[in-house]
């Protein structure tokens, strides 16, 4: 798999994959409106990853996830 992104409206599109084990797919990007730059990526095998410089690098984001494969997350427990 891997993460693409545009920053011309669709023009052009590049990879955003530093730090992700591209042997796996990903699933659903999510941006933090609040926070600028902040970006949350679901993965196949590795969880949840969090970039904090709008996707040019990626760091692993589990804690308090019982399980790190979609779906098998039903009860989050309290740090």
């Amino acid at each position: 798999g891997t993460v693409m992104k545009s920053t011309n409206g669709g023009d052009f599109w590049f990879p955003i994959t530093g730090g992700l084990d591209l042997d796996q797919e990903f699933y659903q990007i999510i941006c933090d409106h609040n926070t600028p730059g902040v970006v949350y990526l679901s993965s196949q095998y590795d969880g949840i990853f969090r970039s904090q410089n709008g996707g040019e690098t990626w760091t692993p984001f589990n804690t308090c996830l019982l399980e790190i494969q979609p779906g098998a997350n039903n009860n989050v427990t309290n740090p």
